[in-house]
């Protein structure tokens, strides 16, 4: 925030807001998205009445500014392509970008996202992460056993606390920094939405206070490579773990068609370093493109080609399969109540609570 005070703060973000809505209501498509104002028991805006048909250009332009892509294969082309960062070339960030939240590491570009993912790699690889399946197994099993009999909270109760263990758990942090972590684990989840979309005021500062918190204790422990994937990692992981693992235990399929039909992450915005030929279109240098992986994942993966969200999909995916699994060893689960969705969450649709119980 700078040395902005709270009400500028809050008047900065509720102005945003406004123009976001006044777009959204005369039909642009960006700022229906980021207004997030679908059903919140569905997944989001893109997924609402005014999704556009299969047939819909694989690129448009948003009236907010950014281009907006729905092809897999153009999709595929922004994330690997070294023409595209994650901020400006100039190293400001995306005109659009809410918040930059500059602890979080989300803008690093990709010579030390290289770095980072080489550092990350002994920890979050599979191969590292099959070590830890039986404590995450035995963590969920002590979970579903506090939990007794009768309806609970398949978010709250279970979810949230298998996540906030297995990543501690995986990346090795000693009580302290767990104990940092874990008070400010829904504070860190906000992070990729608040930097997409306008927050409540309470939501931007706990947002913030969260990384602050988390980069001080992290940065106690480890060394300056450590701090930057150990914060990506826990910005990402915390926003998406939850509802991963609530989707993939409430519904029937696979854990690859869970995942493609509700994608943790369903925006990733990049910048033009360069002018791009982009599918027909001529994105300027400078210019924000946005991938809408919810309607790009109707044609193929997508999301496991971004270098930054595939740092933690290993351990999202596992935690997910474990948590199922346990599930499922007890007994079939059914909602006893409509799943609620937290507002202005069009990045992951997080899930706030999943109402269940076992049959």
């Amino acid at each position: 925030m700078g040395t902005m005070t709270r009400d500028d703060l809050g008047m900065r973000l509720q102005t945003i807001r406004g123009a976001i809505w006044q777009e959204a209501l005369v039909g642009d498509r960006y700022a229906e998205v980021l207004r997030d104002f679908a059903d919140l028991s569905g997944t989001g805006a893109q997924d609402g009445p005014g999704a556009p048909p299969d047939c819909a250009p694989p690129v448009t332009r948003s009236v907010l500014g950014a281009w907006l892509v729905r092809d897999a294969a153009v999709a595929r082309e922004v994330l690997t392509d070294e023409r595209f960062g994650f901020r400006r070339p100039d190293g400001h960030k995306a005109h659009l970008q809410i918040m930059p939240v500059t602890r979080s590491r989300l803008g690093v570009e990709r010579v030390e996202l290289r770095r980072m993912t080489g550092a990350a790699r002994p920890l979050l690889g599979d191969e590292a992460l099959r070590a830890h399946r039986p404590a995450i197994r035995g963590h969920a099993e002590r979970l579903l056993r506090g939990i007794g009999a009768g309806p609970f909270d398949l978010v709250g109760d279970f979810a949230r606390p298998l996540g906030r263990f297995a990543l501690s758990e995986v990346l090795g942090l000693p009580g302290g920094v767990r104990q940092t972590l874990d008070e400010h684990w829904d504070g860190l989840g906000l992070v990729p939405d608040g930097m997409a979309t306008p927050q409540r005021l309470a939501d931007a500062l706990a947002l913030s206070k969260a990384v602050k918190a988390v980069e001080t204790a992290l940065t106690g422990h480890n060394g300056d490579e450590d701090v930057a994937f150990s914060m990506v990692a826990s910005v990402l992981y915390s926003a998406t773990v939850s509802t991963a693992v609530a989707r993939t235990a409430t519904e029937a399929g696979p854990l690859d068609e869970v995942l493609r039909r509700h994608p943790p992450m369903r925006l990733l915005a990049r910048a033009a370093h360069t002018d791009v030929d982009l599918a027909g279109s001529r994105v300027r240098s400078g210019d924000q493109v946005v991938v809408l992986v919810a309607e790009a994942e109707r044609q193929g993966p997508v999301l496991a080609e971004d270098p930054q969200y595939s740092l933690v999909l290993p351990l999202v995916r596992l935690t997910a399969r474990v948590a199922a699994d346990t599930i499922l060893a007890e007994g079939t689960i059914s909602p006893v109540g409509k799943p609620l969705r937290r507002l202005r969450s069009p990045v992951t649709a997080a899930l706030l609570r999943c109402p269940v119980a076992f049959r």
